[in-house]
């Protein structure tokens, strides 16, 4: 039998193929061309395995490669182009009949992440995995709760009690709740990943002095004198009493103690005597005894609580049925090694014959050991209808905190038989000339960087390796980079006590500084279309940076999620709820007694002298607050405190105000559960709670991982000062593998640098292998932060920063700022000589005007009359407010729902927040759309019963309280002539003058009407009105009911009935027809364009089921009966049978009249 799935003459061209692929060199282009070149050539889409590391890329694959498959079926020129960037004939016909295909299969796609993958697999071999029947993968905040259900339960075993101790390494500062947490939460990963044996791999050193050496040795010291009375003193003062007091840990970190370790025999210039040198030897060999077996008791003490822990945890969740990914993946590894590919294919439906892995860097050794045998089975095949394609770049590897292992490249290349290493790909589509050269001038030189620290030395020498000299196709762009540095501490604060840290601190502030003035003087002189990137370390510091820059006034958006409690009026709630739980909470009471929420309490500003008043006042109030919360529940609650609080409040406070009432009112079985603990509810929302300020504004600030996949024109890189640099990384654990891509053989807690010399050699250098680590994947953070850049980079380094430094600041400044090091004569060292402002530049600061001329317009352009009255337009229009209705975009092209539409450019704003009212509404409609999915026509057979229609409505929304209410409704509605007529087969045929229409289903009659419920759509647009895309849109959505006329075997009409449950009146129907018109003509478009029919055959039409209404937004111009009223809207309320009762109508809730309407945009 002949496989001819591929042309004989395509079966060389799918090589096995490993891509080193630098930043902006177009990893996504390339892996999208291998799965195209796969489609051209006949390859079926579920053979082809397409990877990436989050969801995020792997829907920018998919939307890449539908993008140009559409445009090349749509153009014969793209077609052309489609067909030299892939290298293999294809015409415009052939295009379009590839996409088709690909569309009619979305399905059945295999383009994700590995986990996703992974999911599949184990969901088809349940049973041999031994997983829970019905199991399902949880998010993060329920594996939180999990835990803290796990270690409720832990705290109430006595063997944790005798571990506790050593875990805290005799630290009892923490609750001890919050210690296992912590521990849990920094060490649990490891301890699943290893076995207990390489917790137990340090061997124990027996050089301990008895209780009478030990004596001995004290009596000698206390007896010590020294020939200098500075020395004596110096001895007496800090080695003497850390030996009678046996502090043994204290004593291994004295300069005195560590120069004699190292062989020196000096403290400071003297050469200390021989007597000194053997007494302070025996106390070394004493010290490192003691320090190896505390590090011992506290690796076996720290496993053995994971264990208890894990033991837990895996029991709960299998008694639940939920599972983490990592459990996922760990089932499978032994699995897979077991089973032919084969076998997996009979159970998957498919063979996996083509594997294509993007940001391979990123890929854990877990996730490989997974997807290793189906590699091999690709590989190793030598078969020509399989294939292999890998991509990564090791220089962005920086997601090693979540396992991924750079390394996995070089194994990779070693495991896998036949493949062919593609010239490494170092030309840049997305920089300037100007950016590229400051990329090359700072990593092609890492030689020359010398820090006082040989593991970091050989950590930036080593990361050089994986260097190569970039270039960029954008040679015609301008560009600019600078680096400077940020203000000095002020003298005075340099001449307090303890100044080191205030200095610093100061620095970092002034840093925060000078950074927002980077980027005001940037969005001053910038045209107003191009954008601004912020990037820092932490998500605190883009909370801190967003909060400068909106006080500056510049309008910028937090991209990576921020906790909800940097903000004062969040936290005033939050204390409120703290009293409601416990009423004695003084620091709550304090809180709130100087808040707007104190009149609420009874409570007045706290003072010594009224303290008594107030705590009376606080208990009577927090059992309001509790009554509150148990009867109307933590929506109402929270909703009624925030509003309290909206006067005092900032645009930025109401914002996460309204995030907090969006959140209480979010999850009914979280509220039932937080009412009896409000406590509950506080620690969620500070531990879990994260949110990102979506907005179009130009400035956009992220920490690296979150702009990783991005660009900006310009790029604004602050560098905070540590004060030890890459070496100030303290990890719980330490862990040593063979090879950074083999399983885990030993694992430590983590020790200082002065204990670690006092340990063994091997243990020591997997200390400087975890540093050398570090320092490579801050690296790598620097790489992929400056290569954001198209245009500009602006560095702001804070003035605590020094060439040479252990930073990437001070790699920077080495090699850039060479005149910053004063040369020393003779014996005196190189100095520092620093100054504030810029000390490095490179490109033209005017680089925008040669792209755009004085046409480009700044935003400071526009005149500030204008703004001030359109802001004053709309902050008195309480039903409207602009907002941003952006849709989501990939690569330029907008993905819309027509939903998204609704009210076009403007929305009513109670549309946007979530209330009881709200949330009853939309389940409401749920309940009645599932309703009329199930009619066809009215008057064909036999409706569907009460039960059928209840067994539905249960499974569509269980635990729904408006199933009944639903059921009723609709069977009231039915009884409508309007709704009679639009759901009966024998009135849509009297409207047309088609002869011989059959309704019948299936019929294939030239001649018939089809219907189709909750009919999905996705069409790509070139133009849709209220979206804003260069590139087109692709209209996704569903289609609540859709009749389709044929004529000879032609469509010839079409009919969208949409069904909406407001209340409609006299008073708002022409309002709220008008709302919805937007989202009926981009399906009258996606129609029109999906069957080729022409606009004026096809009609929409409203239904609103709370009033029975039927709406004719637009009509027919062709093949209708005029003597119909199928043209003409009703605008008059047709009233329902006596039967039929009407549903109240209810308020708006105040706080979205007052509230939101005019304060927040």
């Amino acid at each position: 039998m002949v496989d001819n799935r591929i042309p004989t003459e395509t079966a060389g061209v799918f090589e096995n193929i490993v891509i080193r692929a630098s930043a902006g060199t177009g990893k996504t282009f390339q892996l999208s061309n291998r799965y195209l070149n796969l489609l051209v050539s006949g390859v079926d889409c579920q053979e082809i395995l397409a990877t990436t590391f989050t969801k995020k890329g792997a829907g920018e694959i998919l939307d890449r490669i539908i993008q140009r498959l559409s445009k090349a079926a749509l153009s014969a020129e793209h077609a052309s182009r489609l067909q030299s960037e892939l290298g293999v004939p294809l015409e415009q016909d052939r295009a379009a009949e590839v996409l088709q295909k690909l569309l009619r299969n979305l399905h059945r796609l295999e383009i994700g992440t590995l986990d996703s993958f992974f999911n599949r697999v184990a969901r088809v071999f349940s049973l041999e995995l031994g997983l829970p029947p019905a199991w399902d993968i949880v998010d993060e905040q329920q594996i939180e709760m999990l835990s803290r259900r796990t270690i409720h339960d832990l705290l109430r075993q006595k063997d944790v009690a005798t571990l506790l101790p050593l875990v805290a390494k005799g630290e009892s500062s923490r609750k001890i709740a919050t210690l296992v947490r912590d521990v849990v939460k920094q060490m649990y990963m490891i301890r699943r990943e290893s076995q207990p044996e390489a917790w137990d791999r340090l061997e124990e050193v027996k050089t301990f002095l008895s209780d009478d050496e030990l004596s001995e040795v004290t009596a000698r010291a206390e007896a010590m004198k020294f020939d200098k009375k500075n020395l004596t003193k110096t001895w007496d003062a800090k080695m003497v009493p850390m030996i009678q007091q046996e502090s043994w840990s204290d004593l291994a970190e004295q300069t005195w103690f560590v120069n004699v370790l190292e062989g020196t025999g000096r403290y400071g210039r003297t050469i200390l005597p021989e007597e000194n040198i053997a007494l302070v030897q025996a106390l070394i060999r004493h010290c490192r005894a003691w320090i190896t077996t505390r590090l011992i008791k506290q690796n076996r003490a720290t496993c053995a609580l994971l264990g208890l822990y894990g033991e837990r945890l895996e029991s709960i969740k299998a008694e639940m049925g939920q599972m983490r990914f990592e459990d996922v993946t760990e089932r499978l590894v032994e699995f897979v090694a077991m089973w032919n590919t084969d076998r997996f294919a009979f159970r998957l439906d498919h063979q996996i014959r083509h594997l294509l892995l993007d940001e391979f860097q990123d890929t854990s050794p877990t996730q490989w050991n997974v997807i290793e045998p189906f590699a091999k089975a690709v590989c190793h095949s030598n078969d020509p209808l399989r294939s292999f394609f890998c991509v990564g770049d090791m220089k962005q590897a920086i997601f090693g905190w979540r396992g991924g292992v750079a390394e996995i490249f070089d194994l990779v290349e070693r495991k896998l038989d036949g493949l062919d290493k593609a010239e490494p790909l170092s030309t840049s589509y997305r920089s300037s000339q100007v950016i590229i050269d400051f990329v090359n001038d700072v990593f092609m030189h890492l030689d020359d960087y010398q820090s006082d620290s040989e593991v970091v030395n050989r950590a930036v020498h080593g990361w050089e390796e994986w260097f190569n000299l970039h270039s960029t196709a954008k040679k015609e762009l301008g560009g600019h980079v600078t680096v400077e540095y940020a203000s000095d501490a002020t003298l005075e604060t340099k001449k307090s006590a303890g100044s080191e840290g205030l200095v610093n601190n100061e620095r970092n502030e002034n840093l925060k500084i000078s950074t927002v003035e980077r980027v005001r003087r940037l969005h001053e002189t910038l045209p107003a279309d191009k954008t601004i990137g912020v990037l820092v370390p932490t998500n605190k510091e883009v909370g801190q940076l967003i909060f400068m820059l909106q006080s500056a006034g510049i309008r910028a958006s937090e991209e990576g999620g921020t906790a909800l409690t940097d903000s004062a009026a969040v936290e005033i709630v939050l204390s409120a709820l703290k009293l409601a739980d416990h009423p004695g909470d003084s620091i709550a009471r304090f809180h709130l007694s100087h808040s707007p929420l104190a009149k609420m309490f009874e409570l007045e500003p706290e003072t010594v002298e009224n303290q008594s008043a107030n705590r009376t006042a606080a208990v009577e109030g927090a059992a309001m607050l509790r009554e509150r919360l148990v009867q109307e529940g933590y929506g109402p609650t929270i909703e009624s405190l925030a509003r309290t609080l909206a006067p005092s409040c900032t645009k930025r406070e109401l914002l996460r105000l309204q995030h907090l009432v969006r959140l209480a009112y979010s999850n009914r079985s979280d509220s039932q559960r937080w009412s009896m603990r409000p406590n509950r509810f506080v620690e969620y929302v500070r531990e879990e709670v994260k949110i990102a300020d979506a907005s179009s504004a130009r400035v956009r600030v992220m920490t690296v991982h979150k702009s990783k996949g991005l660009e900006f024109d310009a790029v604004v890189l602050p560098m905070r000062y540590l004060k030890n640099g890459w070496l100030g990384h303290t990890p719980p654990l330490i862990v040593g593998r063979p090879t950074p891509t083999d399983d885990i053989n030993i694992v430590s807690r983590y020790a200082n640098v002065h204990h670690r010399k006092l340990l063994p050699d091997s243990l020591q250098e997997i200390f400087e292998d975890d540093q050398e680590r570090t320092v490579r994947e801050r690296m790598c953070n620097f790489y992929v932060a400056v290569t954001r850049a198209v245009h500009s980079l602006h560095i702001v380094c804070s003035y605590g920063h020094k060439p040479h430094g252990k930073t990437e600041a001070g790699v920077l400044l080495a090699l850039l700022c060479p005149e910053l090091i004063e040369k020393g004569e003779g014996r005196k060292k190189d100095k520092v000589v620093r100054k504030e402002g810029l000390l490095y530049e490179r490109g033209d600061a005017n680089w925008f005007q040669a792209e755009s001329g004085d046409a480009a317009k700044t935003d400071e352009g526009i005149d500030s009359a204008v703004v001030k009255q359109y802001y004053s337009q709309n902050l008195t229009n309480n039903l409207y407010r602009p907002l941003s209705r952006a849709a989501k975009s990939m690569r330029g092209m907008a993905r819309v729902r027509p939903s998204m539409l609704e009210g076009g450019n403007r929305v009513r704003l109670s549309e946007t927040l979530t209330s009881p009212d709200r949330e009853m509404a939309l389940e409401f409609g749920e309940l009645m759309h599932c309703c009329f999915e199930q009619i066809r026509w009215l008057d064909e057979g036999e409706s569907i019963s009460d039960g059928e229609l209840r067994k539905l409505l249960k499974e569509k929304s269980p635990g729904s309280g408006q199933i009944e209410a639903a059921i009723k409704r609709f069977r009231e509605l039915l009884q409508f002539d309007n709704l009679k007529n639009l759901l009966s087969s024998s009135s849509v045929k009297e409207q047309y003058v088609i002869p011989d229409l059959d309704a019948t289903e299936a019929s294939g009659s030239a001649n018939r009407i089809e219907v189709h419920t909750e009919k999905r759509l996705a069409v790509l647009m070139d133009q849709l009105d209220h979206v804003d895309s260069d590139s087109g849109s692709l209209i996704e959505g569903t289609v609540d009911r859709l009749v389709l006329v044929y004529e000879d075997g032609q469509i010839v009409a079409a009919e969208i009935i949409d069904f909406k449950v407001d209340h409609i009146d006299d008073s708002n129907l022409t309002g709220r027809i008008e709302f919805y018109r937007p989202q009926l003509t981009a399906y009258r478009a996606a129609v029109e364009k999906m069957l080729g029919l022409a606009a004026d055959r096809i009609a929409t039409r409203l239904v609103f089921v709370q009033s029975g209404q039927v709406i004719q937004v637009d009509s027919l111009d062709h093949s209708v009966d005029n003597s119909t009223d199928l043209k003409l809207p009703r605008k008059k309320k047709l009233k329902p049978p006596k039967a039929a009762t009407k549903r109240p109508k209810k308020e708006a809730s105040e706080v979205q009249q007052t509230f939101w309407s005019d304060d927040v945009e």
